[in-house]
């Protein structure tokens, strides 16, 4: 899917449209015919001038996939959402909203993404998407060291980065090192665009397979690991 967050003058329905589809065709890489397109108004900018949107497109193609699944499953599809909307509504269907402003970090086999959260706004403003995940370190490991992946596996797992004296770490540190630049850049971002300066982050995913990463990006990045609690903060009905 693609996403975009952009601010639009307050318009009506059909100009916004219009607008959307002119800014989509700069950042989605494919025929828009070809693509299904979504907005969701976030907030009204304080002078009440303005509109803070997130655009959401997904290949039709892909979208009918996932349709007829479900249908074949004998679930009928109320709403298809990606995961930035879908942890949009996290935030609104439970008790997080009270976390600080803080870097959430979807840790993938293949790619990482990054969710930066305004406790302000009680919104995500602002995400980012690199290709380097889990099994990029695995395979460096393996690489490096000659080793079989399972055997490179247990020692991320059970070694990790921090112990022996970082010896992991020295090992894979190419790959670290563009892990934590990737980030930067990010963090950067958030605040000169943004200007919000975040100082917490949290994993969203299983960090533990890469054990210590959270310790080893806190003192890399120099900003704190927080632990959210998802179990007790979510507002369970029948």
């Amino acid at each position: 899917t693609f996403n975009h967050f952009t601010i639009l003058p307050k318009l009506n329905e059909k100009e916004i449209y219009s607008a959307v589809k002119f800014q989509a065709d700069q950042f989605i890489p494919l025929p828009l015919e070809s693509i299904e397109l979504d907005i969701d108004i976030l907030e009204e900018t304080v002078d009440k001038t303005k509109y803070f949107i997130l655009i959401v497109g997904i290949e039709k193609t892909i979208l009918n996939k996932v349709t007829s699944l479900c249908e074949n499953l004998a679930l009928i599809p109320e709403r298809i959402e990606n995961e930035l909307s879908s942890l949009g509504k996290l935030f609104t269907y439970s008790n997080l909203g009270n976390i600080p402003d803080t870097m959430l970090i979807n840790f993938e086999p293949q790619h990482t993404t990054l969710y930066f959260f305004d406790n302000k706004r009680k919104l995500i403003f602002n995400t980012h998407t690199f290709k380097l995940g889990y099994e990029i370190f695995l395979k460096e490991l393996s690489l490096n060291t000659n080793i079989k992946l399972e055997e490179a596996e247990k020692i991320l797992n059970q070694v990790g980065l921090i112990e022996q004296n970082g010896k992991i770490a020295k090992i894979i540190k190419i790959v670290l090192e563009e892990f934590i630049n990737e980030i930067k850049q990010a963090l950067l971002f958030s605040q000169t665009r943004h200007n919000l300066l975040i100082q917490n982050f949290s994993f969203l995913s299983e960090d533990k397979i890469i054990k210590d990463l959270d310790k080893f990006l806190a003192l890399a990045l120099n900003i704190n690991p927080i632990q959210l609690d998802l179990t007790n903060n979510i507002k369970l009905k029948n």
